[in-house]
């Protein structure tokens, strides 16, 4: 069984946009999988934010991780993302490769 937790990192914000202020343009992540061994492996990336709606806006001194992860895992194809993760600690228990140096 594996467990996935996101690390939202400091937002990208656009100062000012359409009467909107703070507007989150892109969130930078780290999304780490744990599986039963406690063997990890994290992902890092960026996420951009479509423009928002100004009805529906939600104030940055209101947004919580909870609302920021929502958008992550509504925004990216959170499969794929798993994969990745579960693919590479699979890799780092099952190596195929190693690196030597000269005799």
């Amino acid at each position: 069984m594996m467990t996935y937790s996101y690390e939202i990192l400091p937002l990208h914000c656009i100062i000012a946009q359409d009467g909107l202020t703070n507007v989150v343009e892109s969130v930078p992540w780290r999304y780490t999988g744990t599986d039963e061994d406690g063997s990890s492996f994290t992902l890092v990336g960026v996420t951009k934010v479509p423009s928002p709606n100004p009805e529906t806006f939600t104030p940055f001194a209101s947004l919580t991780r909870e609302i920021i992860t929502e958008w992550l895992n509504t925004l990216q194809d959170q499969t794929t993302t798993q994969q990745i993760i579960v693919d590479q600690i699979y890799k780092a228990k099952n190596p195929t490769t190693v690196v030597l140096t000269l005799p």
